[in-house]
């Protein structure tokens, strides 16, 4: 699976484009990327497209209006048919407090969808319609004109910078990182840890390292270079019967029956 669809489970259908495109420089450290789905389906056909999101909150605007869907604990499931879109902007991990209103917590938004409003205040409002029918380009100028609106004068929260590069840690190395060591070499203890990942991640450090792993687990079931007792070894599971286990719950399929596809 090419790396620009990481997250993106199975084999898309035919009609299904998804494009990933860099925000501007100066807000690299609130948000990670734009994003655009395109699908169009022939006539009475549906598809189920799993999603395993990265450990985050996005402003989107789909079929469900404009929305700030927070981070996630499981496998997303989105039915698509006909033809249709969705834009929507990544923000980096542990950057939602200081960009919400009244510095709400990320844990407020794990497994939520919040409008706008809700997690903005008035001016969520505003953006809102920013968003309503707007191309690609447009939804990216807009989100990037609000994000700058937003941001705090005093530069990004160390705690949140903290945050995500302990993040960035746990993706990077998915078959050797370990939460402890990983706290360790940040200075934090176990207990630390857990807070600042509840209030600027939403995710448990666990968490965070089960998704990172899931991510290069399925791309190497989908490439199909390796058996499952290899990977189950290479990617840090305790044998291959954990691997599958894990597998099977954070995509539905076993690696064996993912591998060969719909």
């Amino acid at each position: 699976m090419p790396a620009n669809r990481r997250g993106v489970l199975v084999e898309p259908p035919t009609g299904y484009r998804l494009v990933r495109e860099p925000v501007a420089p100066d807000l690299a450290a609130y948000a990670d990327l734009h994003w655009h789905v395109t699908w169009d389906l022939p006539p009475g056909r549906e598809h189920v497209q799993g999603v395993l999101p990265f450990p985050c909150a996005n402003i989107a605007f789909g079929p469900d209006g404009a929305l700030l869907h927070g981070p996630i604990t499981r496998r997303e499931d989105r039915v698509l048919a006909g033809r249709g879109h969705a834009n929507g902007t990544r923000l980096r991990a542990g950057a939602l407090p200081a960009l919400a209103a009244g510095g709400l917590p990320a844990h407020r938004t794990t497994d939520r969808r919040l409008t706008l409003v809700e997690a903005f205040g008035p001016d969520g409002a505003r953006l809102g319609r920013a968003l309503a029918g707007a191309t690609s380009a447009e939804h990216r100028a807009a989100v990037e004109a609000f994000l700058r609106e937003r941001l705090p004068g005093a530069g990004p929260d160390p705690q949140a910078l903290l945050a995500a590069r302990m993040v960035d840690a746990l993706l990077a190395e998915p078959a050797t990182a370990r939460v402890g060591a990983v706290a360790a070499r940040f200075g934090l203890s176990p207990r630390a840890l857990q807070r600042l990942f509840r209030h600027y991640v939403g995710l448990t450090p666990k968490q965070v390292l089960q998704r990172s792993r899931a991510h290069e687990a399925v791309e190497r079931v989908a490439a199909g270079d390796r058996p499952p007792a290899e990977l189950a070894l290479e990617l840090g599971y305790s044998d291959q019967a954990h691997f599958t286990n894990a597998f099977r719950a954070a995509t539905g399929r076993s690696p064996g029956r993912y591998g060969r596809g719909p």
